[in-house]
């Protein structure tokens, strides 16, 4: 026999008619995001430049800017940074954006700001665009299964959250590819390396907060906290250097003071948890709850699962979490997709394609609140009950040795 009869349908032949419509439905989803990120980069970079004033990327040009002529140290002083942010944009009129990264970032932009801002903003594109391809090589390395998907890479180009990126130059692709190089020393065992470059991440603070006390209580290693120590301290040095000392000491008061309407934060649009209670001892209570769950659970045999879950827990407890933040959200992806194609689980095919789906109810921003529902289901339930491993063992687990 094939397969036990469900409701008169062999159940192997019910399993392909469940899935056939999944995998459609994904690549539709697929081809036609792939279909509007040209149309709406064409129509911000060529046809409606004032638009493009408004993005965020002009705010990474004018610290650049800033940097080059030497007068970085007032980066945090708003009447300075607008001066900048205007003379860059003119003229049009820029959005009320501050500067809320860490100064050492914009060592990143700095060779964008040698061209105008239409020329530098196309090149952020093509230098995201390749970057973008880094990330797709390191994720079939994680879920070599994933390679089955021919269309695999514009996965990750036509995810919404990649798009937003995208199109407000924001620096979500350098944060991805910064957590998939920290997560790929994490599956080598190499705790101090992936401590030092997953330090990088301070220019994303409020990710890498969460985060990075997440994965010290899971991993519990030495090596991992005196690299992400190590790491943090001399870039935090380093931005004392830039700035000051006392300016880096007040910075997290500035972050606060500065996450109003007045300065561009709209919290009721951001995806986490303290959106949604708008209550920080509430948000900081259930994260400190969740550390105790991670801390307690004993070591889970697919570190992959457990590393999803955190990079997703982590977004949910972030102060500040705009929609493409979740570009973060393809190792999820990635990670069903490898469970769907290694065990065939139809579970895993229909969290791929929610993964893939449900941002885009972020077009109209008043869903944010099903998006974060949703993440927190996929979060929890990756760290609570995690799916069983898909090994890898020319990567990461080495092959059972056969005795005679």
């Amino acid at each position: 026999m094939t397969g036990k009869l469900v409701g008169g349908f062999d159940s192997h032949i019910l399993r392909r008619m469940q899935v056939k419509p999944l995998l459609v439905l994904l690549f539709v989803a697929t081809f036609l995001s792939t279909l509007f990120l040209p149309v709406i980069i064409y129509f911000t970079l060529y046809r409606d430049i004032s638009a493009m004033a408004t993005n965020d990327f002009n705010q990474y040009m004018a610290s650049a800017r800033m940097l080059r002529e030497g007068t970085i140290s007032q980066i945090y002083n708003p009447q300075v940074f607008s001066q900048y942010r205007t003379k860059i944009v003119y003229p049009y009129k820029p959005s009320k954006l501050i500067f809320r990264s860490l100064p050492y970032v914009s060592f990143f932009y700095l060779p964008f700001s040698f061209f105008n801002y239409q020329n530098a903003y196309a090149s952020y594109l093509v230098f995201s665009f390749a970057l973008l391809v880094l990330n797709y090589l390191i994720l079939i390395r994680f879920f070599p299964h994933t390679f089955k998907i021919k269309y695999g890479f514009l996965l990750i180009l036509s995810f919404l959250p990649t798009i937003f990126t995208l199109i407000q130059g924001q620096s979500s692709i350098l944060m991805l590819t910064i957590i998939l190089l920290g997560f790929y020393g994490i599956a080598k065992k190499r705790f101090f390396i992936s401590g030092l470059v997953l330090s990088l991440l301070l220019f994303k603070i409020h990710i890498f907060v969460t985060i990075s006390l997440l994965l010290i209580v899971y991993l519990k290693k030495r090596g991992f906290i005196l690299g992400i120590s190590t790491g943090s301290l001399i870039i935090l040095a380093f931005n004392a250097l830039l700035t000051s000392p006392k300016t880096l000491l007040n910075y997290p008061l500035y972050i606060f003071q500065t996450e109003t309407a007045g300065f561009g934060t709209h919290l009721s649009q951001y995806l986490s948890l303290y959106s949604i209670f708008n209550h920080l001892a509430v948000t900081i209570i259930l994260f400190l709850v969740t550390v105790f769950i991670i801390y307690k659970l004993p070591p889970s045999k697919n570190i992959f699962s457990s590393l999803s879950a955190i990079s997703i827990l982590a977004l949910l407890f972030a102060y500040h979490t705009p929609p493409y933040e979740l570009t973060v959200l393809v190792f999820s992806l990635f990670y069903f997709l490898n469970h769907y194609f290694s065990k065939k689980s139809l579970y895993s095919l229909i969290f791929s394609v929610l993964i893939f789906i449900v941002p885009m109810s972020l077009i109209n921003i008043v869903n944010n609140r099903l998006v974060t529902l949703f993440l927190i289901l996929i979060g929890y339930y990756l760290l609570i009950k995690p799916i069983l491993p898909v090994q890898n063992p020319k990567l990461f687990l080495p092959p059972p040795s056969s005795k005679s």
